[in-house]
């Protein structure tokens, strides 16, 4: 999938790090549909290093643009 990434704070290094906080923006892939209160995951997967697994479940309503915390 297309996805964007945006280094919030941090040492400039492209690496998480303690403290450092980046913003991952995703792209769903055309004809892909999430319905309201459809639960979803988003697996992230660094080229070493743990898998980081976020489970999030749709909101009733959304907006064009949305945060789910």
């Amino acid at each position: 999938v297309a996805y964007a990434v945006a280094k919030i704070s941090g040492d400039g290094d492209d690496f998480l790090e303690t403290g450092e906080l980046f913003e991952i923006t995703v792209k769903p892939p055309a004809g892909s549909r999430l319905d309201v209160n459809e639960a979803f995951s988003l697996e992230v997967m660094p080229p070493g290093g743990a898998l980081l697994i976020i489970d999030r479940t749709m909101p009733p309503a959304t907006d064009r643009v949305m945060s789910l915390h």
